[in-house]
């Protein structure tokens, strides 16, 4: 079973350490709505430390991946045990959910 952790952008300092899966969520309503990305997952990403880390890292002004902070709400983390656990539940996770931003 997995562990399902949730938290909104206010609390980027309430993600954990280490490695873990993430799943950034669109927000409900409005103009995402219309657009069809509305409650959806943008994107699932993985990370062998902090989760906070990298999400400041998407967070930055030339980051390409400004547009998808902008539609998101919340992020759902999913801690894990080591790196490879990390790539798999990643891989798991984008079959499952289909996100909309997804590198592969």
């Amino acid at each position: 079973m997995r562990e399902r952790m949730s938290v909104t952008l206010d609390d980027l300092d309430d993600l954990p350490e280490g490695p873990a899966v993430y799943v950034v969520w669109s927000a409900i309503g409005g103009m995402y709505e219309a657009a069809g990305l509305g409650n959806r997952p943008l994107y699932v990403g993985k990370t062998k430390r902090a989760v906070k880390v990298r999400m400041r890292e998407h967070l930055r002004v030339n980051d390409e991946a400004v547009p998808l902070i902008e539609a998101a709400t919340r992020i759902e983390y999913f801690p894990c045990q080591n790196d490879q656990h990390a790539r798999a539940l990643e891989r798991e996770l984008k079959d499952e959910l289909n996100p909309f931003y997804d590198e592969e």
